[in-house]
């Protein structure tokens, strides 16, 4: 039975009415995932504990107790569970263990644990992913680790087994070195069937306004309250964008900042958080996101990039980077240009000339805001006739 079972409720109103008449371990553990789900701790732990005694030799048994230990902080004891699951032969206990002090950001806890690992790693795909989030966490990156991890692996099997954590994978292999093949994993990535999950949030963002509200309206009446359990990161990313485009940007912000913690290297999750801050006006939060977004791979966040540095308080300078890929796109970039002529200090003459070279006044009245950081650029460059036109002709325009 899983709780979205239609016989979950009669099995729950059961157990509540006398808890020792529900003697079936399945029926137990899904009772005590409930519990656990509704943060009810005690009540999760104590069936957890007759779930054990019923079969001690149960490896997942030990599982959902470490899971119960975990969430309460109590990593010693979480860790113990997980160990106890491995040495009943199931790997993924190792990778529970890795969970456990990544949770605790206890690091120095998870170093003994790299043989065994690595040991186990073709057993288990998410061992592999840990091992490089763990290689790239060091200071500095673990090479030899990384590339211990992957040995084997091909860019098929990258892109098909592991591909919640492909940024990761591609941001090592760039890092040390291989950047043809991190950005022929990247395409083959973004091609592949197995990725399909994740054009969920491409639909939600072209939902129209009724789809985007009753997919929010799915999403808030599910148990919890809407929180991130059993959803995969792809439809969490998907609501959380459909929050975002509907302008209920506290709901998006709270929601991509639980995905962040767990998926700080995926780009489709740094971006949303880097978009909330910027309409909160979290400048220098949303740089340094976008800057991250950008080294993971991330192509089309140039003007919300360079947005932020413009309304920061930061030297402008620090975005000196970000010009020539502007003016490779001038007409799209104008205003940007502009804006960053007129601001930063002392008053760019070269690149003010070079964004206004061959267009004319009417083409610049077409952006008000352009033509407003036109004339304040013709008056820093000296040239007060051609501002004084420009102003008059944009007084005169159509409001």
């Amino acid at each position: 039975m899983l709780l979205s079972d239609p016989q979950f409720p009669t099995l729950l109103q059961q157990y509540e009415k006398d808890p020792d008449s529900v003697q079936d371990r399945l029926d137990l553990m899904v009772l005590s995932q409930y519990y656990f789900l509704h943060k009810q701790f005690n009540t999760a732990e104590t069936i957890g504990r007759r779930v054990l005694k019923i079969n001690p030799q149960d490896p997942k048994s030990y599982q959902l107790m470490g899971i119960f230990f975990a969430a309460e902080h109590r990593y010693d004891n979480a860790a113990q569970n997980f160990q106890k699951q491995f040495d009943l032969g199931d790997p993924e206990g190792l990778h529970w263990i890795y969970y456990t002090w990544h949770s605790a950001t206890n690091w120095a806890a998870i170093a003994p644990l790299i043989p065994q690992m690595l040991q186990n790693k073709d057993k288990m795909p998410q061992i592999i992913d840990d091992l490089v989030e763990y290689a790239l966490h060091q200071k500095p990156p673990d090479q030899k680790l990384f590339f211990h991890a992957i040995d084997g692996l091909t860019d098929e099997q990258l892109t098909a087994t592991h591909r919640d954590y492909i940024h990761y994978y591609t941001y090592g292999l760039a890092l040390f070195g291989q950047k043809d093949r991190a950005q022929s994993i990247q395409a083959l990535a973004e091609k592949s069937i197995e990725l399909e999950e994740f054009k969920k949030i491409e639909t939600a963002m072209t939902f129209n306004h009724s789809q985007a509200v009753a997919a929010m309206n799915r999403f808030e009446s599910t148990p919890m309250n809407g929180q991130p359990i059993n959803l995969s990161i792809p439809t969490l990313l998907a609501i959380a964008t459909v929050y975002f485009n509907e302008k209920q940007y506290d709901k998006a912000r709270a929601l991509f900042g639980k995905i962040y913690p767990a998926r700080s290297n995926d780009v489709f999750a740094v971006v949303g958080v880097a978009k909330c801050d910027l309409v909160f006006s979290n400048f220098d939060a949303a740089i340094t996101e976008y800057r991250h977004a950008w080294a993971l791979g991330a192509r089309d966040i140039l003007r919300p990039m360079a947005v932020a540095y413009l309304a920061s308080t930061n030297d402008l300078r620090q975005m000196s980077d970000l010009i020539p890929l502007l003016l490779k796109d001038k007409s799209q970039y104008r205003d940007i240009l502009l804006a960053y002529t007129v601001k930063v200090q002392p008053f760019d003459k070269n690149l003010f000339v070079e964004t206004v070279d061959a267009i004319s006044d009417e083409e610049l009245l077409e952006n008000k805001s352009v033509a407003s950081l036109a004339i304040m650029g013709f008056d820093q460059l000296g040239q007060k006739d051609h501002a004084e036109r420009l102003r008059n002709k944009l007084q005169a325009s159509p409001k």
